[in-house]
């Protein structure tokens, strides 16, 4: 069984914030204390014990001893069959005569410190008051200032005190529920984090199984290969929802689905550029061409990747001219501009913008796709446009690239005769161009 410790599963800081809180409401001391005696949080700890008993080498001998006690019945408690219904704790009037009390924590059946209550009076309790004048002799406090921490202890009805355990039942149950998860969210998260290595291992399989078919025309053979790989990604995330509907008794986990997201977007850009790819390739050179509704053009780019861009934090701003008049390809344009802004998004990350403007240019029409991304190296510029040719820039969100998406695009307009173009979008980021004549066939 895995060894671990209270302090790997709990916030110390607002455990103590809780327990100041408990305090200042109940007047109540209280503390969690492990089992080689670290105090994990603690509050309102009495002058008694804190100033005279436990500061005392002599006197702290006897708080040993009940220390002592206290665990071996914790032990006793943490180790016996259990009663839903029943308050399970160690009581004990120490070796000083105040009481404590001691509720064991724990964990996915490991026993790993006690919540300690005290120290107090019971309220029909007579305290021994020449008692403790001969305790301070005894170890040489000063008895008035001795006496007066005694008179500051609380003093509880036995009620208040069932009650008040009653209440701390539910909290250490609820500590070490909330303890149990956050060890179970680690396990998940470790598994989580082996699948998406997994998974990026794949995308970068899919990468070079296209790279074989480099120097000729996909074939059937090829995409057979390819789309085999993809069933990996798909178990992926299949694997992850399924973590999802186990965690925490099937609330949804906002980082796991997060990362579902982005395989499954991985992925439908994968398969899209698979069927470009044949597609792009395909020898028929004489395509369709009819007016094009850039109003409707414009609100399927909106549809597309509005939701994205709000999901990734993208600044999205497009300003295309609903009143320019054209004539293409309808499906091979938005192809186009749907793969040039896919592209932008996988290279910029959070906080970044996105702009897609069209405007007339003497006899021409030119849609300009800008971004303020990480940019494109001037070594590397001459590999756009080209079958695989990877510019060595790392996609953003940690998919790889394939280095097809370009040269899809590139063989599109160049069935259609729209220009294609590229230019630094200075400080940083790429500016991709498509360019078509006006009121006429491109």
């Amino acid at each position: 069984m895995e060894k671990f410790e209270l302090t790997d599963l709990v916030d110390k800081v607002q455990l103590q914030k809780l327990l100041d809180a408990l305090f200042e409401a109940s007047g109540i001391p209280s503390g969690i204390v492990d089992l080689e005696g670290n105090v994990v949080a603690g509050a309102g700890w009495q002058r008694a014990c804190v100033d005279f008993h436990r500061a005392s080498p002599a006197c702290c001998l006897r708080c040993n001893q009940s220390d002592i006690y206290l665990a071996r019945e914790s032990l006793r408690i943490a180790t016996s069959p259990e009663n839903d219904d029943e308050v399970r704790y160690a009581g004990y009037k120490c070796e000083n005569g105040i009481w404590d009390i001691a509720i064991p924590i724990i964990i996915d059946g490991q026993y790993l410190a006690n919540y300690f209550l005290g120290q107090f009076f019971y309220e029909n309790e007579t305290i021994d008051w020449e008692w403790f004048k001969k305790q301070a002799d005894t170890f040489g406090f000063d008895q008035e200032s001795y006496l007066n921490a005694i008179g500051e202890l609380p003093r509880l009805s036995e009620s208040k005190v069932q009650a008040i355990l009653k209440f701390n039942k539910v909290l250490v149950e609820t500590l070490c529920i909330s303890a149990s998860q956050k060890r179970y969210q680690r396990s998940l998260l470790a598994q989580i984090n082996e699948t998406k290595q997994s998974l990026l291992q794949h995308d970068q399989g899919l990468a070079t199984n296209l790279k074989t078919s480099a120097n000729h025309s996909v074939r059937k053979e090829d995409l057979k290969i390819i789309i085999h790989d993809m069933k990996s990604p798909l178990s992926g995330i299949a694997g992850l929802a399924k973590l999802i509907e186990e965690e925490n008794g099937g609330r949804a986990n906002a980082e796991h689905l997060k990362m579902i997201a982005e395989v499954s977007a991985s992925l439908v850009r994968q398969i899209d550029e698979i069927l470009l790819l044949g597609e792009a390739e395909d020898p028929i050179d004489i395509v369709p061409k009819t007016p094009i509704n850039m109003k409707q053009l414009s609100d399927l780019i909106d549809q597309k990747f509005a939701l994205e861009a709000r999901y990734r934090g993208i600044n999205l701003h497009q300003n295309l001219r609903p009143e320019a008049h054209l004539i293409s390809n309808e499906h091979y344009l938005w192809l186009i501009l749907s793969n040039l802004i896919s592209n932008a998004f996988k290279y910029i990350s959070t906080g970044s913008h996105v702009y897609i403007d069209g405007k007339v240019v003497g006899n021409q029409y030119q849609i300009e796709i800008a971004d303020d991304g990480i940019g494109i190296p001037a070594s590397k510029q001459g590999l756009l446009f080209q079958k695989f040719g990877v510019t060595g820039n790392k996609p953003q969100n940690g998919e790889s690239s394939t280095g097809i998406g370009l040269y899809i695009s590139k063989k599109l307009a160049n069935k259609v005769n729209c220009q294609l173009g590229f230019r630094p979008n200075l400080p940083k980021g790429s500016v991709f161009s498509v360019v078509l004549p006006l009121g006429s066939s491109c």
